[in-house]
């Protein structure tokens, strides 16, 4: 994947949407008003997405494939990835 960047702030968006589903579940569930935002809590890291690593003479620098040699056989794997966003609401 050339740029993750999109992907990262698609992953922010849906931490803040799950962290405002889950605040307004828990205040329905006890009783409470659901205020103003206090603080929010993110802590950036570099998203790093990686393959596995198979046994090809591809990945040998030592070892040059030859134009007739078969290419290898490369498949998509799926991409699991998180962010965690804490956010702080005043209750009422």
């Amino acid at each position: 994947m050339k740029d993750a960047s999109g992907h990262q702030q698609q992953l922010i968006l849906q931490a803040i949407a799950k962290a405002k589903e889950n605040a307004a579940l828990i205040t329905e569930a006890t009783g409470v008003e659901l205020r103003e935002i206090l603080d929010i809590d993110y802590s950036y890291r570099e998203l790093t997405i990686r393959s596995q690593h198979y046994d090809y003479p591809v990945y040998d620098s030592e070892v040059l494939m030859e134009a007739s040699a078969p290419a290898p056989d490369f498949e998509p794997d799926d991409i699991d990835v998180s962010e965690t966003v804490t956010i702080t609401w005043r209750i009422g």
